[in-house]
């Protein structure tokens, strides 16, 4: 779980210093509300534009993630 809280604070601070809006979605938001539920991935949801889409794929290829090529697409 530790490593998905430390990807979850990266990608935070990724669009919160693009100013973008966004959402944590799935198993790990509804942990938030003290529901155990294992999980094993990160449900995020971006509101991002088509025109910015370059930069925040970058930023998260910065920080040593991958991005699937079809997403990068749009």
């Amino acid at each position: 779980m530790n490593d998905m809280v430390g990807a979850l604070r990266d990608l935070v601070r990724i669009v919160e210093q693009l100013g973008l809006s966004y959402a944590v979605i799935g198993g790990i938001a509804v942990r938030a509300y003290k529901i155990p539920r294992p999980t094993y991935d990160l449900d995020f949801v971006v509101a991002i534009s088509r025109a910015r889409l370059a930069e925040i794929c970058d930023a998260v290829e910065e920080r040593g993630y991958t991005i699937a090529e079809a997403y990068q697409q749009g």
